[in-house]
């Protein structure tokens, strides 16, 4: 009994001894891992550094890789350039945010220059190039997405102007129809209601020295000639006085002048020139006769003509003939 108990104490031992063993060995090999992680992690971070130092051992050629650098940035800035310059005129808020954010760059552009272009540049120097050419880089791809966003945004206001250029045309040939409508009813009032004459009476007068008026067509008797016409009735033409005009031709063809004499522009907008006006008081689809009297110094043998016009229109005319 004894020696069993003694038997089971010792293969506990060994048990736990056992397991000690594995705990250490575990640790241990932690250990190790972590080791030669850490050796790792030192040497790499120790040759990037190395590496970055000796990228600026020679300074020429550190110059020459952030040279070339910045040459392509550039190009790249001069192309989005090109893009911006097709900008509308309306989105000039934004413009002038691109025009702040286009100075910042030129500003770094002109130190980055200065610095290539200083003969006893320092490491110093190109490790301050080479932040501004990083920094110049973002600026660079902010400006090219504004100039993108502005575009997108310059295309949608240029697809509105369009549309809102086409309803503006549809309307105003809408409009011009409409006028064209309405120039055409009004004229056709106008013509509508333009006065007509007729029943054209000339008749040559002698006025003897007693005064006695008689009715003669010897030219050389003729002291003044009586012009009678009717004006007809329309029931389109509103009440009210009527200026009417008179052209009184010669046989030479020479139209007579008077103190009242003038010219009308007829409806087809052509100068016409007149004799005579005279104003007549109408009735709204009334008759109404017309007569007055034209004196002149001296009558000569042929036709007389005459040619009424109210309105622009011409509403009639005579011949009168004397012998």
């Amino acid at each position: 009994m004894e020696n069993s108990s003694q038997s089971n104490n010792q293969g506990n031992n060994n048990t736990l001894k056992n397991v000690a063993i594995g705990i250490l060995a575990l640790l241990l090999a932690g250990s190790v891992g972590y080791n030669i992680y850490s050796v790792n992690q030192t040497q790499k971070v120790t040759e990037e550094k190395k590496e970055l130092d000796l990228k600026f051992e020679n300074l020429d050629d550190a110059k020459s890789v952030l040279q070339k650098r910045f040459n392509e940035l550039n190009i790249q800035f001069d192309g989005v350039k090109a893009e911006s310059a097709e900008k509308d005129n309306a989105l000039a808020a934004k413009d002038r945010e691109l025009s702040q954010k286009e100075k910042e760059i030129r500003a770094k552009q002109a130190e980055i220059t200065r610095i290539f272009n200083d003969k006893n540049a320092t490491k110093q120097d190109l490790v301050r190039a080479q932040s501004l050419i990083n920094s110049l880089q973002t600026d660079i791809n902010s400006y090219k997405e504004q100039i993108a966003q502005l575009k997108k945004e310059n295309d949608t206001l240029k697809v509105k102007n369009t549309t809102l250029t086409t309803e503006r045309d549809t309307y105003s040939r809408q409009l011009d129809e409409e006028k064209k409508v309405s120039q055409e009813k009004d004229r056709v009032i106008e013509k509508g209601s333009t006065l007509n004459a007729s029943n054209f009476s000339i008749t040559g007068i002698k006025v003897k020295n007693s005064g006695k008026e008689v009715e003669t067509e010897k030219a050389a008797r003729v002291t003044k000639l009586r012009i009678g016409f009717d004006i007809m009735e329309n029931r389109i033409t509103a009440s009210g006085n009527k200026d009417v005009y008179i052209a009184v031709y010669r046989p030479n063809g020479q139209l007579v002048s008077s103190p009242r004499s003038g010219n009308i522009s007829d409806a087809q907008g052509n100068n016409v020139n007149f004799t005579d006006k005279i104003t007549i008081n109408y009735t709204q689809g009334e008759h109404l006769p017309v007569k007055f009297d034209w004196e002149n110094a001296e009558f000569e043998k042929g036709e007389y003509k005459l040619v009424v016009y109210q309105n622009g229109y011409q509403i009639g005319s005579a011949i009168k003939t004397l012998r």
